[in-house]
């Protein structure tokens, strides 16, 4: 099982040795991290880094409410590791959940239980490199694969059973569909783009009768597409602006906004089909042959296409979590199909298959010699060890009751008791006169803010050396307290009464 191996040395790799390459790297991790630790000290879904007051919901930002699942991994687990932690649990879960579906797939009498088509989608599962990206992002969206698991399984058990009047089966199917659902507020623009072409795909499976004639609206599909619009329409209006009031983001001026040009993006039809083709290699290349599951798969992938979010467009990393429930439901459907192939056909997508992992950066497998590091990596790997062991060093200086205000590179090491804000937030919230005077709450701040700066140290495009020094200066102004100083690393504490 190649992808679990690789991914378990990732995870070692980044959860114990604290890999620069990850946690220096990535800006969401902490984002999220505190999110989660913020239900955690019941102060609900507070997000510091996800909003411009830095006071708002996380739920504004993202309607996810399944970060619960996170809870017991951030509260057990020491430091900010028990995060990564869940991310990887979910993974493999949804392995095995997605293992479970082809194994009990191909058992049955009727579908070819040791065929090529089987094999294939074995071999497509445990390599699968929109699963891997998803899993080494370590993003929350990482529930889908287990939650579609048990969604798929569920609907797949009453359409067999023939809309049986099982409360077990109904109830399973319900719960799974709304835990599939609070993953991400988009999830049932998805789950509903799958039902309606289900739907619709009945409305053609009547051979005796005229298609206009036989519409069901009590079929399964048509359920399933109600609640996802409903869900919908909650997520992105209702809560937003009857719960929470108009004071909210506008999702049409979000979703219509324009990104400077730096952005990476595709251009033109040509990488977009070249998009569309790896991730039907992904599957196996048969979900192009199941109808309406490949069209459904195929109009989520549109949804990519046309986007103007570059990360959504050109489905960076975790973006796979859109697609991958579809790709792999209609790989199952492929496999119940009883659709055998050649064993030429067989050797080819899985040649296809290892050939275009190998292409990409991302895949465990590495078929090209690694290139002798240069003096400038070495000296930046020697920088990032000195900021590691710095920080380590610095969380004594910190007391448990104080806010750390931090660049992200460097708030992986605050300890997880202590709640960690963007240093963006540190002038306006800590250098407000009177500020003293303000009603309190749980998410107003105690009597002392702690910076930890690293101007040497920092992303250009995040925390300019400047802007850092800018604050060190301002600091001194304020007579704030230099409480550790290390090569790389300095922290201040700044009191007010």
């Amino acid at each position: 099982m190649i992808y679990i191996i690789s991914f378990g040395f990732h995870f070692y790799e980044i959860s114990l040795d604290f890999s620069s390459r990850f946690f220096f790297q990535d800006s969401d991790y902490i984002g999220m991290d505190e999110v989660i630790r913020e239900i955690l000290r019941g102060n609900g879904f507070h997000s510091a880094y996800y909003s411009e007051s830095g006071k708002d919901s996380y739920l504004l930002h993202h309607f996810s409410p399944g970060l619960v699942f996170y809870l017991p991994f951030a509260g057990l687990f020491p430091d900010r590791v028990g995060y990564a932690i869940g991310c990887y649990t979910y993974t493999v879960l949804g392995l095995f959940g997605w293992g479970f579906l082809l194994y009990k797939e191909s058992v049955k009498k009727e579908s070819p239980s040791h065929g090529a088509v089987f094999w294939i989608l074995w071999i497509a599962l445990l390599n699968q490199l929109y699963i891997y990206r998803l899993g080494t992002s370590y993003h929350f969206e990482v529930l889908v694969l287990p939650f579609s698991a048990l969604f798929f399984y569920f609907y797949l058990s009453i359409r067999d059973k023939n809309k049986t009047k099982s409360i077990y089966l109904w109830s399973g199917l319900f719960i799974s569909l709304a835990l599939f659902l609070s993953v991400k507020e988009d999830v049932g623009v998805y789950i509903g783009l799958f039902a309606a072409v289900s739907w619709f795909g009945e409305w053609f499976s009547g051979r005796k009768i005229p298609f206009y004639k036989n519409i069901r609206f009590n079929s399964l599909p048509f359920g399933i597409l109600i609640l996802s619009i409903s869900y919908f329409l909650f997520a992105f209006w209702i809560y937003p602006h009857w719960v929470l009031g108009n004071s909210t983001i506008s999702w049409s001026d979000e979703l219509s906004r324009e990104y400077v040009g730096n952005y990476k993006k595709v251009e033109g039809i040509e990488k977009t089909v070249r998009i569309f083709l790896e991730i039907a290699v992904s599957g196996g290349l048969g979900i192009l042959s199941v109808v309406p599951e490949g069209i459904a798969w195929g109009l989520i992938y549109l949804t990519h296409a046309i986007s103007s979010r570059p990360w959504h467009h050109e489905i960076y990393s975790y973006y796979s979590y859109t697609l991958l429930p579809f790709v792999l439901f209609s790989g199952v459907v492929w496999l119940r199909n009883k659709k055998e192939i050649p064993y030429w056909g067989f050797f080819l997508i899985v040649g296809l298959i290892f050939y275009k992992n190998s292409l990409d950066g991302n895949y465990p497998l590495h078929f090209q010699k690694e290139s002798i590091q240069t003096e400038i990596q070495l000296q930046q790997k020697q920088t990032e060890r000195t900021v590691q062991t710095e920080l380590l060093e610095s969380k004594k200086s910190i007391p448990n009751n104080g806010v750390v205000y931090s660049q992200y590179n460097l708030s992986f090491y605050v300890s997880k008791e202590i709640p960690v804000r963007p240093i963006r937030l540190f002038e306006s919230e800590c250098f407000q006169e009177q500020i003293g005077t303000k009603s309190t709450s749980k998410q107003n701040l105690p009597h002392s803010c702690y910076v930890i700066l690293s101007p040497d140290f920092t992303e250009p495009v995040f925390h300019p050396k400047e802007e850092l020094l800018r604050l060190r200066a301002k600091l001194l102004e304020k007579k704030a307290e230099l409480i550790y100083e290390g090569n790389l690393v300095e922290v201040w504490n700044y009191s007010f009464k």
